[in-house]
This record gives structure tokens, C-alpha cells and sequence, in this order.
């Protein structure tokens, strides 16, 4: 009896046996897979961080590489705006220096200007000062016109310069005078004692200055370009 039922497992082990081996195979082939895929997504995780970290770090690199460009633009900017600053300071010093001394000029001028017009404004003396109507000579060339204001009160000489050595003082008196005459004053007579290039222009010279006829003059032998 039992070495029939043995017989009889044993028949059941040899039938059911493939099932079972095929069943772990399977098994087996699963959990291999399974480890493939698993192993797969680790790798293809792995690989998506190191493109990630390369990815990053060439972006961390190009920003970084902006930053000193940019740093370097500024610095390059701000150099420039120093230089800048520093000439316009320049320019503005020297402007104002241009702008002191004008206006130093100005008032120098202002005040030249102001005392002319104080000298114009200061009452005529005659007694000071002499006649204040120009003495018009006739001779020895018509016509001159003298003006003691231009001689005394602007040019300071005092009535003794003249009288009564060089003219007497009764007006016109001198013209009766054999000797006034031109020719006379060039060799430092009369006007020409004044009048002789050095203390004032000389008498054969300018002569439109004084001879308000020189169109009508005579003794052209005695005129100079400068008339």
C-alpha cells in the first residue's frame, strides 16, 4: 500500500515539477527586469543630474563672465565720468578766473570812465584856467583854433607856460609879430616851443589837429605825410 502511494507522488513530483520550475523562471525573469529598469532609471536620473549640475555650472560661469564685463564697463564708465568732472572743475576754474579778470577790467574801465566824467563835469574857471571860447588865429596861416581848456585844465600847464613869454596876454597880439610865422615854430618858437615831438606832437605835423582851414593852407614846402 505505501509503495503504491510513494509510486503515486512520485508520478504527481514528475507532472507538477515543469509547473513550478517554469513558475520560478518567471519569477526570476521579473525580478530581473524589475533590477533592469530600476538600475535604467538610476542611470538615466544619474545622467539628468550631471547634465543639470554641467548645465548649471555653464550658466553659473556665462553669469559670472557678464558680471565682470559688466563690473568692468563700469569701472571704466566711472573713470571716465572722474575724468570728466575733473575737467570740467578744470574749465570751470579757468572760466572763472576769465570772468574775475573781465569784470576787474570792467570796473577799471567803469572808473576811468567815472572820473572822465567827473573832470568833463568840474566847472569851468576862467581865472584858472583862462578863456573858455577858443582864440581863432588867422595868421600865419588861416585858421587855428586854440583851446586853453584842452592846454590847462586837461593837459595841466599853467598860464605862466605861455605867458608872457611865448605870447602876450592880450589875445591875438602875437599875430602883429613879424616873426609869427610857421617857419618860426618848427625852429621851436611860439607853439613850437611845446609843439617840438617831444612834449607834444611836433608843429609841422598833424596839422588838421589845430588848423581847422588846412584845406585853405599855404606853405605846402612845410607839410608831412603825417598831416
Amino acid at each position: 500500500m505505501k509503495k503504491i502511494m510513494l509510486v503515486s507522488i512520485a508520478a504527481f513530483l514528475s507532472l507538477t515539477a515543469p509547473g513550478i520550475v517554469s513558475a520560478d523562471n518567471e519569477l526570476q525573469e521579473t525580478k530581473t527586469d524589475k533590477q533592469i529598469e530600476a538600475l535604467s532609471e538610476s542611470s538615466t536620473e544619474a545622467t539628468s543630474s550631471n547634465l543639470t549640475s554641467e548645465q548649471e555650472s555653464r550658466e553659473n560661469s556665462y553669469t559670472a563672465k557678464q558680471e565682470n564685463e559688466q563690473s568692468s564697463l563700469d569701472s571704466a564708465a566711472e573713470k571716465q565720468e572722474t575724468e570728466e568732472s575733473s575737467t570740467a572743475a578744470d574749465l570751470t576754474s579757468i572760466e572763472k578766473e576769465e570772468i574775475e579778470e573781465e569784470m576787474t577790467q570792467e570796473e577799471a574801465a567803469t572808473e576811468e570812465e567815472e572820473e572822465e566824467k567827473e573832470e568833463e563835469e568840474e566847472e569851468y574857471d576862467e581865472e584858472l584856467y583862462g578863456p573858455e571860447e577858443p582864440i581863432v588865429w588867422t595868421v600865419p596861416i588861416e585858421a587855428v583854433a586854440f583851446d586853453h581848456k584842452i592846454h590847462t585844465m586837461e593837459a595841466g600847464l599853467e598860464c605862466d607856460s605861455c605867458h608872457d613869454e611865448l605870447f602876450e596876454m592880450e589875445a591875438g597880439l602875437a599875430s602883429e609879430n613879424e616873426d609869427f610865422i610857421m617857419e618860426t615854430m618848427y625852429q621851436g618858437g611860439y607853439c613850437g616851443a611845446c609843439h617840438d615831438g617831444d612834449m607834444a606832437f611836433a608843429a609841422n605835423t598833424r596839422c588838421a589837429t589845430c588848423h581847422i582851414g588846412v584845406m585853405g593852407m599855404e606853405g605846402e614846402e612845410h607839410q608831412t605825410s603825417e598831416h
